[in-house]
């Protein structure tokens, strides 16, 4: 187990070195404490990998819309989506939880970066059944 934090440790600090190439963030919630992220403008698509509270997570999101929102002074949008997370527990139980998402992009006071906040909701999937699921998000992309 140590060997994986170990392992997630660095490869988080490895994606900081690259956060300024387009695309790549970090993000911290639940249930996913720290994670990494890249987001492919061209097609919509945001890859994320974490680790949290029910373990090592993967997840894929597809955004389906982005929208201004009017604020003075401020450059705010909100946007929405659909997605699926993948999750494996340090005692080999498998999560998967599909949902949907709505979120806060704010483009912050200096170019190439983007604070957003984030709620999913959905089914959370395990072995011992179907139940509602939330997860949440706060996180910065690099551009």
């Amino acid at each position: 187990m140590q060997k994986l934090l170990l392992g997630i440790g660095v490869g988080i600090l490895l994606s900081l070195a690259w956060a300024q190439s387009p695309g790549f963030g970090v993000y911290s919630g639940y249930p996913e404490w720290i994670g990494v992220q890249y987001q492919d403008g061209s097609s919509n698509l945001r890859f994320g990998l974490g680790f949290g509270s029910d373990g090592l997570g993967g997840s894929a999101d597809l955004f389906l819309g982005k929208m201004p929102l009017p604020a003075t002074g401020i450059d705010l949008a909100w946007y929405y989506g659909l997605g699926a997370r993948l999750g494996l527990s340090s005692e080999g139980k498998i999560l998967v939880f599909p949902h949907g998402l709505v979120g806060v992009e704010w483009a912050g006071p200096a170019p190439g970066f983007k604070v957003y906040l984030e709620a999913q909701a959905g089914v959370s999937i395990t072995g011992a059944g179907v139940n509602p699921g939330f997860a949440g998000r706060l996180g910065v992309i690099f551009r």
